[in-house]
């Protein structure tokens, strides 16, 4: 960025020369006069004219005066747009009078004085308006303002542009653009650049040919009441042609000083007409080129060529020209025309071969790739010193058809800048002797070749494990010395996904993975193969090998001996010998034995001579397999019940099973299920005693499982499987099978039980429902039972219940019975307040929330007036009598009611009060309120020292510092409206207080003149010297706006001026003994 520099600063003090550009200001202003003086019989003073408003066009409006004029002139000007034009103005007067007495308590009353602004210009004229308004003139006028520099001295060119760009706020009939030159008639700008807010137009486009050279003026008259905008007078010259573009260029090579530039301009030049062009070097910041009175023969059609004589660079050009005894000017001094000159690269090239392909082959291959130089023409390379050839493409060339050799070349561009070795000097690029490169081709060392290294089968039927490797040797691995090959089946499957292969010792080896038994099919193609002409010594095809496999595993049980009895039973034979395993041998001694064949087993005497691996499982409780590690042979004893599996491995590791890429996914081992008796169990049928002690009881024993026939003891001496005639006691009875397995069982008498009962109650939610129920759950005893209620009814549950004491009794189906008593309480009535009746004045309105502790309860508000909300919370604006509704979650219901009337009289309620004061130290509030209450009533918290209380004022004196809140309550007739406020109380920090000191210490405070524009003075007379403070805030309290700090003196006149806007503002005097504050108003 910095080589710009010097042509901006250049450019920068002829900048817009020849062309204007400014902007501007457009608006209507609405001008009001007149006279008010004062009605007749007029009194007191807040008469005469008190506001002037004016309306807009959108609805809004505007106040231009608010305070009192009497016997004074009006002078007010507001402006305005004609996108919100002002269409109505209205005076407010006030007017008040004596009555018949002489008292002057007639009015007040408000007088306005309407004004419709309708056409455009408007002008108004009127006398004896009444009340005292003399007369008024109102007149709408447009103005414009031009945006013209003092200081700068303007000039235009004939093709130069004057731009006046105005803000369009008012109507184009009042944009009359005119001229003067020199000392000429004034003039109409063409209609077809008139009556518009946008001036702009070439210096051609209004004035003649006779103006070059002389002092022109342009201005708008808006011929509206007379206003003219100030004039832009600029020196008007004739245009030299405008430049329109300059170009690029580049040197012929990187190291040559040759380029040509251009400079376009928009028209030939006259004859006898010169033109001067300068050439600045922008990274130099020195002329590089002048090319003195240029006349129309140094042009072609408006474009000058320069000669061939510019280095790399950016150049900046300039002109000046000379017409007629006159200096010209073109658009090159107020705009940046810069051409850059660069070099082309240096030609450069680069050399990538691909040798010879297979051994003994001719299809080598040398591609050049060139940079540089001229980008649009075609490149040549020169083979050992051989002729120039063209390039086959652009910047890329290939040679082919080369044997393993090695080969010089050079590279040129189409401007024949032959490509040089490259240096550095500088930081920048500098070329040597000329580049001339060698390559050298070269080939395979040998034919491919394949040896099979290893041929090994699957380990079991129908497996693919098996491997084949082979190893390759010889033609041209890939980089990673690798070769392209195909495995593939006799059924032409290619298998190369199951392969892996290996660079180790010199040679290639691949080996072939999960294969199964069949024929197999190998190709092999070196790194060269696809790429070569001559394949024969790149290629092995389809060299083929045998694979064979193993017979099928198989396996079969043979029961040799069943279980006796199951291990469940209670009791039996505890015989516990063979095994020793705290186990009863009657329940473990069965037997199996399995007959196994295939694979490949073992010989000899490997594995102890036996042909498998056997491996002996049994099922838990769980349904896992536990290994039976200790028995290994064909044959299993001792066997309890349960499923047992047998699996066989032989010497290749292989197990019956389900085998999925050549592993072992799922064990199949060979289940059987060796079944013991079922177990050995009793059951009893029963009758119980109908009553306690009775001999009324049965029973029968009911036998399961085992081996049939049984025989039976019980213990009162039966043999047969019932008996009877039983008291409410146990019965022993053993059991034997035929083989000797035995259960034992004891069966007990019944006899009715005891009753209880469970109840479910629902008690009330609201005062006096009948939602509540009883519901009971009775047992023991002999169903079914009989319930009777004191109510009368005989079902268990009681519904729809009120308050009150409910009796059952209960009797099951033997005649036994029982009764229980329950008592409903009644809960508290369910209320709520919504206050006392209310009386409303005008704009008054009563909130009222009566929401309660119930997120689910809802709310229902309706009235007279057909007001309806179901909101707790509601404003009452209207007379009416209003019902609220409540009905909690539970559905409990309450209503209040609250009447609502209205007075239309005004109330207000509010006063002025410092929001500062000091500990012990008088503070006076004014009653402000429009209108007064019929009473007044001041709301003072507790602990604060009321020293004075009246209607209009209160006077308060605060012991302690903090924030309290005073309020006012105004009463009219049976409405009263409240106005709160708060005041901070803190310790004086630099006026003395002596709190020994009573009575009145301020003698005099005034302001004059009140009302007043911002300048007053303030009066004040103290019984003896002291110092005062003077603060000013605004109506409502807040924001202190002026403070002043005075002492030495009893009497104090203060001169005051402040800026703030029209208004109602208090004067606080404070002194060490008194506080007392004035109401002003500053129009």
């Amino acid at each position: 960025m910095r080589k710009y520099i010097l042509l901006i600063a250049f450019f920068s003090s002829w900048n817009f020369l020849g062309q204007i550009s400014l902007t501007g200001e457009s608006y209507y202003m609405l001008d009001i006069e007149g006279y008010m003086g004062r009605g007749k019989g007029a009194c007191g003073s807040i008469d005469g004219l008190r506001e002037v408003n004016v309306f807009y066009v959108n609805g809004t409006s505007a106040r231009i005066f608010d305070g009192r004029l009497i016997h004074a002139n009006t002078n007010f000007s507001k402006r305005f747009t004609k996108q919100n034009k002002i269409n109505k103005v209205i005076f407010k007067v006030i007017i008040r009078w004596k009555n018949g007495l002489g008292n002057c308590d007639g009015g007040p009353r408000d007088r306005f004085k309407e004004f419709s602004i309708n056409t455009d210009p408007y002008s108004h004229y009127q006398q004896n308006l009444g009340d005292g308004f003399d007369w008024v003139s109102l007149k709408t006028k447009a103005f414009v303002e031009i945006n013209v520099n003092a200081t700068q001295v303007y000039e235009l060119g004939s093709e130069g542009r004057l731009e006046i760009k105005l803000a369009d706020h008012i109507e184009s009939k009042y944009y009359n653009w005119k001229y003067r030159v020199g000392n000429g008639p004034a003039l109409h700008i063409p209609q077809a650049f008139n009556n518009t807010d946008y001036l702009n137009l070439k210096g051609k486009d209004f004035l003649p040919q006779s103006a070059e050279g002389q002092m022109v003026s342009v201005w708008a008259d808006t011929e509206s009441g007379g206003t003219i905008s100030n004039t832009v007078n600029f020196t008007y010259f004739k245009s030299s042609p405008n430049f329109v573009g300059v170009s690029d260029s580049k040197t012929s090579c990187y190291d040559n000083n040759d380029a040509v530039l251009k400079v376009y301009t928009d028209r030939d030049l006259l004859d006898g007409e010169t033109l001067s062009l300068t050439y600045f070097n922008l990274d130099t910041q020195r002329a590089q080129a002048n090319y003195v009175n240029l006349t129309i023969d140094d042009f072609e059609h408006g474009v000058f060529t320069t000669p061939a004589e510019f280095p790399k660079g950016s150049y900046g050009v300039t002109a000046s020209g000379f017409y007629n005894g006159q200096n010209t000017h073109s658009n090159s001094l107020s705009r940046e025309f810069v051409s850059t000159v660069d070099k082309n690269d240096p030609v450069d090239f680069m050399l990538s071969k691909i040798d010879v392909w297979c051994f003994g082959g001719n299809d080598g291959i040398i591609t050049l790739n060139a940079s540089g130089g001229v980008t649009d023409g075609v490149y040549q390379y020169q083979l050992n010193e051989g002729d120039w050839v063209n390039f086959s493409n652009q910047n890329n060339h290939q040679i082919t058809g080369l044997t393993a050799a090695t080969y010089t070349l050079k590279v040129r561009d189409a401007n024949g800048c032959i490509a040089k070795i490259q240096g550095e000097i500088n930081g920048e690029i500098a070329l040597g002797e000329e580049k001339v490169q060698s390559i050298s081709l070269t080939q395979p060392m040998a034919p491919l070749s394949l040896e099979y290294t290893l041929n090994q089968e699957p380990t079991f039927y129908g497996g693919a494990n098996g491997k084949i490797v082979v190893k390759i040797d010889g033609g041209t691995r890939f980089e990673n010395n690798s070769y392209s090959y195909e495995w593939r089946n006799q059924d032409g499957v290619l298998l190369n996904q199951q392969s892996t292969a290996v660079f180790t010792s010199g040679s290639y080896y691949i080996t072939l993975n999960n294969v199964a038994a069949g024929t197999y099919f190998l190709t092999v193609k070196d790194k060269n193969y696809e790429l070569a002409t001559n394949k024969v010594s790149c290629l092995i095809l389809e060299s083929e090998l045998i694979v064979t496999q193993p017979d099928p595993l198989k396996v079969k049980f043979i029961l040799v001996k069943p279980i006796s009895c199951h291990d469940n039973n209670e009791f039996g034979d505890e015989t516990d010998q063979s095994p020793q395993d705290g186990i009863r041998d009657e329940v473990q001694d069965g037997s199996l034995k399995v007959i196994a064949e295939g694979g490949r087993p073992f010989t000899g005497t490997a594995n102890n001579g036996l042909p498998y691996i056997y491996t002996w499982k049994k099922q838990n409780s769980a349904g896992q397999w536990d290994n039976l590690a200790h028995i290994t042979s064909e044959t299993a004893i001792e066997l309890s019940d349960g499923n047992y599996a047998v699996n066989i491995e032989d010497r290749n590791g292989i197990q019956l099973g389900v085998y999925q890429n050549n592993e072992l996914q799922t064990v199949a081992d060979s289940l059987y299920n060796l079944k013991q008796p079922d177990q050995l169990t009793l059951y009893f049928e029963k009758k119980a005693a109908s009553c306690n002690n009775s001999h009324t009881g049965w029973a029968k024993v009911f036998v399961q499982g085992g081996t049939p026939p049984y025989t039976y003891n019980w213990s009162n001496g039966a043999t047969t499987a019932a008996i009877d005639e039983l008291i409410s006691i146990p019965y022993f009875v053993e059991v034997i099978d035929a083989r000797g397995c035995r259960v034992e069982g004891t069966v007990v008498i019944d006899q009715p039980d005891a009753f209880s009962v469970q109840e479910h109650i629902r008690y009330l939610d609201c005062y006096n429902a009948t939602d509540a129920f009883i519901k009971i759950d009775v047992s023991g005893g002999v169903l079914p039972y009989t319930y009777q209620w004191n109510t009368g009814q005989i079902t268990s549950d009681l519904e729809n219940l009120a308050a009150g004491t409910y009796i059952v009794e209960v009797t099951d189906a033997q005649g036994c019975s029982f009764k229980k008593q329950y008592t409903i309480s009644n809960p508290d009535e369910f209320t709520f307040e919504i206050g006392e009746d209310r009386t409303l004045c005008n704009s008054q309105y009563l909130p009222v929330d009566i929401a309660i502790a119930d997120d689910q309860a809802l709310y229902k508000w309706e009235s007279t007036n057909g007001f309806e909300s179901e909101s707790p919370q509601v404003v009452l604006r209207q007379e009416g009598l209003y019902t609220a509704t409540i009905t909690t979650s539970k559905g409990c219901v309450a209503t209040a009611q609250i009447r609502i009337d209205h007075l239309s009289i005004p109330i207000s309620s509010e006063f002025l009060i410092s929001t500062q004061a000091y500990v012990s130290e008088e503070v006076v509030l004014v009653n402000v309120s429009k209108p007064f209450g019929e009473q007044t009533n001041w709301l003072v918290p507790e602990g604060i020292e009321i020293v004075e209380i009246k209607d209009e004022t209160l006077t308060l004196r605060f012991e302690q510092t903090g924030e309290y809140e005073i309020g006012l309550k105004q009463t009219q007739g049976a409405c009263y409206q409240i106005f709160n406020k708060k005041i901070v109380v803190e310790n004086r920090d630099d006026l003395a207080v002596n709190q020994q000191l009573k009575g009145r210490f301020i003698e005099e405070f005034s302001i004059t003149p009140n009302p007043n524009r911002g300048e007053f003075v303030a009066t004040i007379i103290l019984a003896e010297e002291s110092p005062i403070q003077l603060r000013l805030i605004n109506y409502i309290g807040q924001n202190n706006l002026m403070t002043k700090k005075l002492s030495g003196n009893k009497k104090y006149v203060v001169p005051i001026e402040v800026n703030v806007a029209a208004g109602t503002y208090i004067l606080i005097l404070e002194t060490g003994k008194q506080t007392l504050t004035q109401k002003m108003i500053i129009l």
